[in-house]
């Protein structure tokens, strides 16, 4: 082993990829996207709708009207509530003002007088106006709401799911109400009686320590994971296409007059990792800076978002993620050196990599299993069997710290694998490196290994 030619790989391959115009915008990007996530929900509670929906009411009940629309009023719901002008209200200047459509958005309810022999030529009215723009949508109380008769709205754009459930909810509490009234019961005794219970969760530490948790552990962990995933396969395919390169464009027949086969996919291995080990940093730093000031951040932009207090991450999770990084990396990248050695261009390396990306997506599918139940047997196996190890394992981690013995041996085996999977890898380098224009055959691919 010649430390000073794998220095000068390492270097080679650090340098070339950190200068690319796919890793600095991926550094960069990545973050902001995330961050993107978070801020742009807040700082969009405090935008107001600007459109004045206009609805129209017809109220075959007789009984609903007057508190559907009072229920709708911004006080309560959140919506303002803009009442139709009638004859009495205009000779009063007061309330004429008051009935000016708002700047920032709202609901202008009209109240629609029907019989039920007249009722379809209403609703071609009403759809006549839909159609051209001069309402938004009308809303249709059958006589028997109190007996479960389900009301109808109709509209043009039914995909507004938050005005829909305005709406649904509203008539709800107003029937429920109603009902309850009917049977002798006060609705408002009700209400406290039946006042949903919110459970406060509070996670231990490992030291005893108390603190809320909101899902923030549920949330950071999926995450992580997902960088984790990511960030493994994309090296895993970049240095299998390195080493296609290499190969197609003939500079390994140089290379491999002056450096040893075993010293070159070295270099390789730990340039292309340090990239990684690069992007992490600098995720790392800017994601402390969130941490630290993403509250006071969203604050300034909008005063009226809710903001609790960020999570606070162990230092060992970083430190864990950085672990499990490096035996992902190193594990399934001597695979797909591998695979890499074995053909001559990318589409035949497509297919052969298949079984290698199948063993990165299982561990992401039984990822909610292992949120759920991180001690079971099942999730003990599955994060001690190497190729899961560093994502089912880390997962764990971050939920629920398993034994410490339990993290041990998961490094070990995975150490071990990895040792074994170079071996391997370095052999069918040697040979495939300088093989070409033919497909290798499983049976040839075992030659190689033991050749």
């Amino acid at each position: 082993m010649n430390m000073s030619r794998i220095w000068a790989i390492i270097k080679r391959e650090y340098i070339v990829r950190v200068r690319t115009k796919a890793f600095i915008i991926g550094t960069i990007a990545a973050p902001i996207v995330f961050i993107a996530m978070i801020v742009i929900p807040i700082l969009l509670t405090g935008v107001e709708g600007d459109q004045v929906r206009r609805i129209a009411i017809i109220d075959l009940s007789g009984d609903m009207y007057a508190q559907l629309r009072e229920a709708l009023d911004g006080d309560k719901q959140g919506q303002r509530y803009i009442p139709e002008q009638t004859p009495v209200e205009k000779r009063d200047k007061r309330i004429i003002n008051r009935t000016k459509p708002p700047d920032n958005g709202g609901y202008v309810l009209e109240q629609i007088p029907v019989k039920e022999n007249n009722l379809d030529v209403v609703k071609e009215q009403l759809i006549s106006k839909i159609i051209n723009k001069q309402l938004d949508a009308y809303i249709i109380i059958g006589k028997h709401i109190l007996e479960g008769e389900k009301p109808e709205y109709h509209s043009k754009h039914v995909s507004n799911f938050m005005e829909l459930r305005l709406i649904e909810d509203t008539l709800t509490k107003i029937v429920v109400e109603k009902r309850l009234r009917k049977e002798g019961l006060d609705p408002e005794n009700i209400d406290k009686i039946t006042s949903r219970v919110d459970l406060k969760v509070i996670k231990l530490s490992g030291k005893g320590e108390e603190k809320e948790d909101r899902g923030e552990t549920f949330f950071f962990s999926y995450i992580l994971m997902l960088m984790l995933y990511t960030t493994v396969l994309l090296y895993g395919v970049a240095i299998m296409r390195s080493v296609i390169e290499d190969k197609s464009s003939r500079i390994v027949e140089v290379l491999a007059s002056s450096v040893r086969p075993f010293d070159l996919m070295l270099g390789k291995l730990i340039g292309v990792g340090a990239v990684g080990l690069t992007q992490y940093l600098v995720w790392s730093i800017l994601g402390i800076i969130v941490l630290l000031y993403g509250a006071s951040i969203a604050m300034f932009f909008n005063p009226q978002a809710v903001m609790s207090t960020m999570p606070v991450i162990p230092v060992t999770h970083f430190i864990y993620f950085v672990i499990y990084f490096l035996l992902g990396y190193f594990l399934y990248s001597t695979m797909y050196i591998i695979v890499g050695s074995m053909v001559d261009n990318e589409q035949d390396a497509q297919n052969l990599q298949a079984p290698l990306i199948v063993f990165l997506v299982i561990p992401m599918l039984i990822a909610p299993m292992v949120l759920i139940n991180p001690d079971s047997k099942i999730s003990v196996i599955l994060s001690l069997i190497p190729f899961f190890t560093p994502i089912v394992m880390f997962l764990r981690i971050t939920v629920l710290t398993p034994s410490f013995w339990q993290i041990i041996l998961s490094l070990v085996l995975s150490i071990v694998t990895i040792l074994l999977m170079t071996w391997i890898a370095a052999r069918v380098y040697k040979v495939g490196m300088l093989m070409y224009g033919k497909k290798i055959s499983f049976p040839e691919l075992i030659k190689w290994i033991k050749s």
